[in-house]
């Protein structure tokens, strides 16, 4: 009985996530910067199909070519064609039309991506540890982090990144524990795909490398050096594949994205609530992203995951100070994985640290949760030493903590995506950024329409996010009743209905005059403000 459980309990417990995960995807909205990346993807991926059909001088080569002197083409690419490759020929496949229906269906492929990556999460801990039980209290925590879960259903950038980091982190594991052929070609088509969704993920087969020519040194190391190489070309083959606008200027396309990813990206200035105060993205303090792991991921897990680093840094240490008394820096398989995923969460929390421009809280480092997650399950490994009554502390602690996201998640849904935890509660009281990417907007233009009968209605969005992209996935009819006014539009035309999702971006939100206009609407979760809606007066 207890060997059925043991096989057929994942596949009960990972159906469940999915069937549910697919069923609540329709309740998200859209990702702010989704129908930009959707029409570019659209244009690269007819430019793909045609090369493939040996078409090479098409109308979409000539489309890319004009659309490459947009003084914003750049920053468009800096988000990769492999998800829009997927969700255009799964598209094709089921024969979609329909604009609601894409983005509905876009939402559901980022979920499945974050699904799939929970899988191998579960595999991973299981490998490295021997023990169900790490497993299912991994993925408890990969799924109980309620901002994380949000987003998983329309963050198509951040999260699919993460998801593929942690698909490259099973794979790494393999790949270390033998370089058979098989894991090197599957290690290294993940790879090529993780550095095509963006560019940082070239550090993850680059510490494989410096591992395994460590290893081998002293030991046939040109024929290890040879699987290096042929790793690399599978990589950077598989870039190349998912990056069809360099297939039209091979060389000058490459200079001009590196140098948006080195240095434009990175001038780009957001404006962003951080402590209740509004401040620009070069000038947020170090510890920024550092404070947004701390108020977001499940408390328990902040304490698990220093203890766990904390635990393995002295021990790291230890191996280094007598590595020519041991002659080497681990002693089998598993302590060489946590030593290549101590370097990378060391190399991840420098970048995290350092890199100036911050902003939109920690999505840019959501990949580096799974590592966080490892840690913590790493300590409650170490802690079979402790005394039971300490340990049964420990894991009644964390049954709380996860029954507590448990209900969040039920509390907060749709807006799982601007949970905050208690630690930011009942300690810090100040105001984040909540909906950086607008996915509210959308119900807040279906509270208009439940509220207002009229077949044309005018509405207006205060601060820097596009009503006009979150419309996208209303149903026609709906849409159909609403036009909308962008702020220089406002000053001589006003709008029936105003909307504040107090997101600046750019710029600050412009005011309210309160003569013309009442408020007739907070959105708010756990005291949590999201937006506003302002109805003018009269109507």
């Amino acid at each position: 009985m207890k060997v059925v459980l043991k096989k057929n309990f994942p596949i009960i417990l990972f159906l469940s996530i999915f069937i549910l995960g697919l069923k609540i995807s329709d309740n998200y909205g859209v990702n702010g910067d989704d129908t930009i990346h959707q029409w570019i993807g659209s244009i690269f991926y007819s430019y793909f199909i045609n090369i493939l059909s040996f078409n090479f001088e098409n109308q979409f080569k000539y489309q890319i070519i004009d659309l490459s002197e947009h003084k914003h083409f750049w920053a468009w690419l800096g988000y990769s064609f492999f998800f829009e490759f997927i969700s255009n020929s799964i598209n094709n496949l089921l024969n979609i039309q329909d604009l609601r229906e894409i983005y509905l269906l876009r939402n559901k492929i980022t979920f499945i991506f974050f699904f799939l990556s929970s899988i191998f999460l579960f595999k991973i801990i299981l490998l490295r540890f021997k023990n169900y039980f790490f497993s299912y209290l991994a993925v408890l925590f990969f799924y109980l982090c309620p901002r994380i879960f949000g987003e998983s259903f329309f963050n198509n950038k951040d999260i699919l990144f993460l998801s593929i980091t942690i698909i490259n982190l099973y794979y790494s594991y393999k790949f270390l524990e033998n370089q058979k052929i098989t894991n090197l070609i599957l290690f290294s088509i993940i790879a090529g795909i993780l550095i095509n969704i963006r560019i940082i993920g070239i550090i993850f087969p680059m510490i494989i490398y410096l591992i395994i020519v460590f290893e081998n040194c002293e030991k046939k190391i040109f024929n290890h050096i040879l699987k290096v190489i042929f790793s690399l070309t599978i990589i950077c083959i598989i870039y190349l594949i998912f990056s069809p606008y360099l297939w039209i200027d091979f060389i000058n396309n490459l200079k001009k994205n590196f140098f948006f990813i080195s240095i434009a990206a990175n001038k780009t200035i957001f404006i962003t609530e951080y402590f209740g105060e509004y401040i620009p993205s070069t000038f947020t303090p170090w510890e920024f992203r550092l404070v947004w792991i701390f108020i977001t991921i499940p408390e328990i897990l902040n304490i698990l995951f220093v203890s766990g680093f904390l635990y393995f840094t002295f021990y790291f240490y230890n191996r280094l100070i007598f590595i020519e008394k041991k002659k080497k820096l681990w002693n089998n398989q598993n302590q060489k994985f946590d030593i290549y995923i101590f370097i990378i969460t060391l190399i991840f929390f420098s970048f995290l640290i350092f890199v100036k421009n911050k902003f939109n809280g920690w999505r840019h480092f959501y990949f580096i949760y799974p590592l966080i997650i490892y840690f913590g399950i790493f300590f409650l490994y170490k802690t079979s030493k402790f005394k039971k009554l300490i340990k049964n502390l420990i894991y009644f602690l964390i049954l709380l903590n996860l029954l507590k996201n448990t209900f969040t998640l039920i509390q907060f849904h749709p807006y799982q995506y601007v949970n905050l935890n208690y630690i930011h509660k009942y300690f810090i009281k100040k105001n984040f950024e909540t909906d950086y990417f607008g996915v509210a907007l959308k119900h807040d233009l279906e509270f208009i329409l439940n509220h207002d009968n009229r077949k044309l209605i005018s509405v207006s969005s205060l601060g820097a996010l596009s009503l006009g992209i979150q419309s996208k996935i209303l149903e026609k009819e709906k849409l159909k009743r609403f036009f909308f006014i962008s702020f220089s539009d406002e000053k001589e035309k006003k709008a029936d209905y105003l909307i504040n999702n107090y997101h600046k971006a750019f710029t600050k939100n412009e005011k309210v005059d309160l003569e013309i206009y009442t408020k007739i609407r907070d959105l708010k979760v756990d005291n949590i403000l999201i937006s506003t809606i302002y109805k003018k007066k009269g109507i």
